[in-house]
């Protein structure tokens, strides 16, 4: 890759032949490689860096790759996982596909088809105009863009201030749960105190507003008695 930035891949695996025969061939190949054998360490590394794509054994010390495939998935859709495991039952794999990996290949695997689809995948992500050196949050036709501070409906740009692009981050991040008004009051606008409860509301409102033209909970919904929540 002479004539362009040189793409990352983050190999997580503890047997140190199969992470050091795989950062040879990717090196050779073109790649940047980066190893790591602590599944908890792994999962911080993959949340906090930029990698272009993540080779995920499953079976690693104090954190497994489902638990972290889980994670990462939670706050982004980037970057692609590739989940490489001697696990072959039909339900692990079902399972690992279904929690957010791209791809799942079984022990023992052939190199020149790993790189290929290594290179696929990346590809395919960049054509979908989600570069992997940024962190998006998706529901429905909803995404936001960590970094950029970018959020858009349907591929249309829609223009925020500054707490309802941090309100509905902190929502995605979170989605599934409900959130109080308080919780919402400290984590969005820091407040240390029971602020006023309404200004969550209002917020919401507008929101709601500028995402669907309308006031209605097809992104955001309301937990009456409790708060707010996104769900799928």
């Amino acid at each position: 890759m002479p004539n362009e930035q040189r793409k990352k891949i983050f190999v997580v695996d503890d047997e140190k032949s199969i992470a050091d025969s795989l950062k040879f061939f990717f090196a050779r190949s073109g790649y940047d490689v980066e190893t790591e054998s602590n599944g908890r360490l792994a999962c911080e590394k993959i949340l906090g860096g930029n990698f272009d794509l993540v080779i995920l054994d499953l079976i690693l010390p104090e954190m497994n790759g489902l638990e972290i495939c889980n994670e990462v998935r939670k706050v982004s859709n980037t970057p692609p996982i590739i989940i490489l495991s001697s696990q072959s039952e039909t339900e692990t794999v079902v399972a690992g596909l279904k929690i957010g990996a791209i791809d799942y290949m079984t022990k023992p695997f052939k190199i020149p088809e790993l790189l290929q689809k290594a290179k696929n995948f990346i590809a395919l992500y960049e054509s979908l105009h989600l570069p992997a050196q940024f962190s998006y949050l998706i529901t429905k036709d909803l995404q936001l863009c960590v970094e950029r501070r970018e959020v858009s409906v349907g591929g249309v740009q829609i223009a925020l201030t500054k707490n309802e692009f941090n309100l509905l981050k902190y929502l995605l991040q979170k989605k599934s749960q409900v959130l109080t008004r308080d919780e919402l009051l400290r984590n969005v606008w820091n407040y240390d105190f029971a602020g006023d409860r309404s200004v969550v509301d209002v917020s919401i409102h507008n929101l709601r507003k500028k995402l669907c033209n309308d006031s209605t909970e097809k992104y955001i919904q309301t937990v009456r008695g409790v708060g707010y929540t996104i769900q799928e």
